[in-house]
């Protein structure tokens, strides 16, 4: 049975004997008495199975949440990385630049806002490079560095 039929379940059975109890109660001061203890039991019941049923649920339900958000934040970086490097790669194909590969430096700001800080392009050619890394900030907003390829 899941959690929150057996907490129905437990609150329908102590309603059934509050019932039960309360009608058997005597009339009177006594009566009184039985029919105020009935309502407390009831009542400490109800509780009492909310508490049981939930006690481990929110500490399971965070840990599971805090594994996603850093699996869907490691999968948002790598999409991210792809992207940009793939980008740089179609521009500098256009612009006929040889190259033996590319890095991409990704960040996460304390607004949970993803941005590129530099894309660093390992390169044999060194001259003209300004306008393609002009071309690089402009499509991906990251500042393009140019190093001596290994």
């Amino acid at each position: 049975m899941s959690e929150t039929g057996t907490v129905l379940f437990g609150i329908c059975i102590a309603c059934t004997a509050g019932s039960f109890i309360y009608m058997l109660a005597p009339s009177g001061s006594m009566g009184k008495n039985v029919k105020t203890a009935v309502m407390l039991f009831v009542l400490f019941c109800i509780c009492t199975s909310f508490t049981k049923a939930w006690k481990g649920v929110d500490v399971q339900v965070f840990s599971q949440s805090e594994d996603i958000y850093e699996q869907a934040e490691e999968i948002i970086r790598d999409n991210v990385k792809t992207a940009v490097t793939k980008t740089a790669e179609d521009i500098l194909k256009e612009n006929n630049i040889d190259f033996s590969h590319i890095e991409a430096d990704i960040c996460v700001s304390e607004d949970n806002e993803i941005y590129v800080r530099t894309i660093k392009i390992y390169s044999a050619k060194k001259s003209g490079l300004q306008e393609t890394a002009d071309e690089i900030f402009e499509k991906t907003g990251a500042v393009a560095e140019f190093c001596e390829a290994d």
